[in-house]
């Protein structure tokens, strides 16, 4: 893993892609409207924590969170953390009662900070550890939903909830290889942009991934420039762009037919700028594709465009290109893309079919060329789907023992925000939120 060393998560059986590694109830669960204004989401945890009729109990449950004891941090971060949380701890301890000393307050800070997660608290699931490419991913509870259920509106909406979160895997992990998930939201940032975003959740360094971690070394292309970039200019560009996409709300593309245009317009302006100076592969121009994407797929679900549908084709195709270089072909993001290029595939074979072979002659160049490929494209998304849940099939069990704690300390373990797939039972085209919030 990236983040680690002491205390984290290994396999003790070989594990397949899909398969659910470990599960687990948060002991305390914290809803976004639980957050009151000027609060950062660590201190709501803490605060609901302390405020608990079961405090005595959750108290005693996170105390082998790390840190245990603040001594646990090196000399450097615990300085850092004394400086940025003094007034946060001050407040939490004067907050509650009966009033805890500021040094406790800061601890709990500390342990929510490192190992709080968007749906709550959890003792197991916060021993797992970061890495930048990991081999799995975490479901909020009923963020992942099985099969289907006869059960009209609330009904089957409560037959499908899972109070759990659960971990799964991503690709085939080997017996002693250590279960990560990324702790970044967006897997498609720069390297730079990934450890100033840890540096701000966790107050230490990412450090470099560990021999036989998956992938050991990512393809130089996805953090490379153009030849004859000029690099202060293409380091500027590519921060202006990761800090527009962090702070933009995904989600408010698919509000509207018009919202979806201006943000399909912005989208593609912003592609003209960076792919003067980025690598086509590289990972923030994947990322930047991936939300074209979305923008082009709530415009057509509203009226058919035939020049959107060929956007929406060529940033697909562009997309898998650079998922190949670090994904692997069974991740969840990887059915996404598929998605994308059949559905303008389809839309361009209803809408324009002559626009569509003139555009892609050598792959689409006629009917039953671009027809057998929407099919095998709709194929491989079921397919990757299909590991983790089976059409109108039951929730799948746990691994069991294939999952087991080592080691006695962790550097860093737990994480403040997870990226969240899409829903195993949503249509083809529906998708979650690609970035959860960060919360510092």
């Amino acid at each position: 893993a990236d983040v680690g060393g002491g205390r984290g998560v290994f396999a003790a059986a070989d594990i397949p892609a899909g398969a659910v590694v470990m599960t687990e109830e948060p002991i305390l669960h914290v809803s976004g409207g639980e957050v009151r204004p000027g609060e950062t989401w660590h201190f709501a945890v803490a605060r609901c924590l302390l405020q608990s009729a079961r405090r005595a109990d959750l108290l005693g449950r996170v105390r082998s969170l790390h840190p245990q004891r603040l001594t646990d941090l090196p000399p450097d971060v615990r300085e850092r953390a004394a400086s940025l949380q003094a007034a946060a701890a001050a407040e939490l301890a004067s907050a509650v009662a009966p009033p805890m000393a500021p040094e406790e307050a800061l601890l709990l800070l500390l342990k929510m900070q490192m190992n709080a997660f968007e749906s709550g608290v959890y003792v197991e699931l916060a021993l797992v550890n970061h890495s930048c490419f990991p081999n799995s991913i975490k479901f909020g509870p009923g963020q992942r939903q099985f099969g289907s259920s006869s059960a009209p509106g609330a009904a089957r909406d409560a037959a499908l909830w899972c109070p759990r979160s659960e971990i799964v895997a991503v690709r085939d992990i080997r017996a002693g290889e250590e279960i990560t998930i990324s702790f970044l939201g967006a897997l498609e940032r720069s390297a730079a942009a990934r450890a100033a975003l840890f540096r701000r959740q966790h107050l230490v360094e990412l450090s470099s991934p560990s021999p036989g971690s998956y992938p050991t070394v990512v393809a130089a292309e996805t953090e490379a420039l153009l030849p004859g970039a000029e690099a202060g200019a293409a380091r500027q560009a590519l921060d202006e762009l990761e800090e527009w996409l962090d702070a933009e709300d995904p989600g408010t593309a698919e509000a509207t037919a018009a919202a979806a245009r201006t943000a399909l317009q912005r989208l593609l302006g912003a592609e003209d700028r960076v792919a003067r100076l980025l690598h086509p592969r590289h990972l923030v121009l994947c990322r930047l594709r991936r939300r074209m994407a979305r923008a082009a797929r709530a415009l057509l679900a509203t009226a058919p465009d035939p020049s959107v549908a060929e956007l929406l084709i060529r940033v697909g195709a562009e997309i898998r290109e650079t998922q190949a270089l670090f994904l692997p072909a069974t991740h969840l993001d990887v059915a996404e893309a598929a998605e994308d290029r059949a559905v303008g595939l389809a839309a361009l074979l209803a809408a324009d079919r002559a626009r569509l072979y003139r555009a892609f002659p050598g792959v689409y160049g006629d009917f039953s060329a671009a027809t057998r490929a929407e099919a095998e494209l709709r194929r491989e998304a079921a397919a990757v789907r299909g590991l983790y849940c089976g059409a109108g099939g039951p929730a799948q069990q746990p691994v069991g023992s294939a999952a087991a704690v080592q080691g006695a300390t962790t550097t860093a373990p737990g994480t403040a925000a997870v990226q969240t797939p899409v829903s195993c039972s949503a249509p083809l085209g529906a998708r979650a939120a690609e970035d959860w919030s960060i919360f510092d």
